[in-house]
């Protein structure tokens, strides 16, 4: 019976992961989708209240990730759309729950193994529902013609949703002992639809993160001069990085080609100043861009574009239009917090697990300078985020098992360590 229950919490991990990531509003009915997501988190809320001891001390390993939601559920008092503002922050603090049930019941490893199987699902879905319906799945008109876009309505969701799961099955390949092919499969299967959407920033991320991945490893060197050595040399890359990402537009643009940064300079500079109107606590969970929102259309018409922009098209300029620069030092606060205990994680532990904290802030770092993740509203990005953040508990430096130590198993995604709180690891 115990077995059934654990497999049962494992299947709501991996159904909660394919809801968040989007897939499925193309493949079920409204009422479906939003049965799932009541479903998924009102389970979360009570399996948190039935380890309520468990869930504290998981909470408190980050107390700016609260406030920061705290801010946002209390951000309709201010907004322009009181009733959906208060809504979305609902579903975020909803988004928390689950993060935090995950983050509280599983080790690292179990994560990433159960994220691979909802990926794969989802990535196996896409190619044949593209390859059945290829004027649903694939872009018919426009500047985008022939871009793959899957299960998702535009090709830079599926880019996005690529880079991610691409980023989970390179650490799979590291992870699993047995059953290699499937993490690999997985990999090849990402990396080609990541192609398929012609997103040169998508691949351009995920070619960064898998090359930090190999400067990272060096972390866990004995010699303190080689570390420090390493470290600047990963930080002048990640600044080079950066800098390329940001200017790549003007750069490809010059042989010819286009990473669809048109434009996206010019919505920044209109939201920043919309922002330096209400600096504090700008204007509301998703009342910026709301639909009704005059906003946008202002900020599409000063750059003479011919659409209204949905977003930022940066994670932290959408992060303030929200939330203000209070929403953004919440988050900044939590963020280099992550970043400093996922590096010491790095530096003291050996399994391949204990890197992904510190892959994924430097991933969702450069994600953000071009696309909108931060916060956003039912993403599998922004969960993730904080699956990782809440599972950078204390650790106690020891040799580690043998891997012969762990006890066989026939599945390669639903086995491993035993659940458990791992605040020790």
């Amino acid at each position: 019976m115990r077995e059934l229950v654990r497999l049962g919490e494992k299947l709501l991990v991996i159904v909660g992961i394919i809801y968040l990531s989007g897939s499925l509003y193309k493949l079920v009915p409204d009422p479906v989708s939003s049965l799932t997501q009541y479903g998924v988190y009102g389970m979360s809320f009570l399996l948190l209240l039935a380890r309520w001891r468990r869930t504290v001390r998981t909470l408190l390993r980050d107390p700016f990730l609260w406030l920061l939601l705290t801010l946002t559920l209390l951000s309709f008092l201010w907004s322009a759309f009181p009733k959906d503002t208060l809504k979305s922050g609902i579903v975020a603090c909803q988004t928390a729950s689950f993060s935090l049930y995950v983050a509280s019941c599983y080790t690292l490893k179990q994560q990433i193994r159960l994220m691979a199987w909802a990926m794969g699902i989802i990535g196996v879905i896409s190619v044949l529902y593209t390859l059945g319906m290829p004027s649903e799945g694939i872009h018919t008109t426009g500047d985008h013609a022939g871009a793959w876009r899957g299960l998702y309505v535009h090709k830079n969701i599926l880019a996005e949703i690529s880079a991610y799961s691409a980023l989970i099955f390179l650490f799979l390949t590291m992870i699993l002992r047995r059953f290699t092919y499937i993490a690999w499969g997985g990999l090849f299967l990402w990396v080609a639809l990541l192609i398929l959407s012609t997103s040169k920033t998508g691949l351009m991320v995920f070619i960064t993160v898998s090359i930090l991945l190999q400067l990272y490893k060096g972390l866990r060197w004995r010699d303190t001069n080689a570390v420090i050595i390493l470290n600047i040399i990963i930080l002048i890359f990640a600044a080079l990085a950066l800098t390329f990402i940001s200017n790549a537009g003007i750069i490809l643009e010059s042989m010819g080609r286009d990473l669809t940064l048109t434009g996206r300079t010019e919505i920044w500079a209109g939201a920043i100043a919309r922002i330096q109107q209400r600096p504090w606590l700008g204007y509301g969970r998703a009342a910026f861009w709301h639909p009704r929102s005059a906003i946008p259309a202002a900020i599409g018409e000063e750059i003479g574009a011919n659409y209204i922009p949905p977003h930022a098209h940066n994670g932290f300029v959408n992060l303030a239009c929200d939330l203000g620069l209070m929403g953004l030092f919440f988050f900044l606060l939590s963020y280099f917090l992550a970043w400093g205990r996922a590096y010491h994680r790095a530096r003291l532990t050996r399994g391949p697990e204990h890197l992904w904290p510190l892959m994924y802030c430097s991933f969702l770092l450069l994600y953000n300078i071009t696309e909108s993740s931060i916060m956003a509203h039912n993403s599998a990005l922004w969960a993730t985020y904080m699956m990782a953040v809440l599972s950078l508990g204390r650790i106690t430096v020891e040799s580690p098992l043998p891997e012969s130590t762990e006890a066989p198993s026939a599945s390669p995604a639903l086995s491993g360590e035993k659940d458990k709180n791992y605040s020790n690891v």
